[in-house]
C-alpha cells in the first residue's frame, strides 16, 4: 500500500477512505511571435504554417539555453485540496492571516 502524506498539511492522507488528490505544476518561458501580413497575393496559410516552425524551434532553443522549465507534483488532503481550488495560486494569504495594521 502507498502511504500518502499531504504536502500542505502534513496529515496523513488514507487514500482507502478519502480520495486523496495529486496536483502538477508546470511553469516554462513564454515564446511570443510577431505576426505580419501586410501584402496581398500572398500564401497566408503557407506563412502560419512557418511561423508556427518558426515558434517551435525558438522555443525549443529557448528552454535549451535557459533551462527554466520546472514542474513541481504535491500530494493533498480533501481540505487541502478544496482551500487549494479556492485560491491556487495563494493570492489572499495575507488577508487570511489577518494581520495587524501596526
Amino acid at each position: 500500500m502507498i502511504h500518502y502524506r499531504c504536502d500542505r498539511c502534513k496529515r496523513d492522507c488514507n487514500c482507502q477512505q478519502d480520495t486523496c488528490y495529486e496536483v502538477h505544476f508546470e511553469a516554462r518561458p513564454v515564446v511570443q511571435a510577431e505576426i505580419a501580413f501586410t501584402e496581398e497575393g500572398r500564401d497566408h496559410l503557407l506563412e502560419l504554417h512557418e511561423l508556427l516552425g518558426d515558434i517551435e524551434s525558438r522555443e525549443a532553443e529557448l528552454l535549451a539555453a535557459t533551462q527554466t522549465t520546472t514542474s513541481n507534483q504535491f500530494q493533498l488532503c480533501p481540505e487541502c485540496y478544496k482551500q487549494f481550488l479556492q485560491n491556487p495560486l495563494g493570492q489572499n494569504a495575507r488577508r487570511l492571516l489577518r494581520f495587524s495594521a501596526n
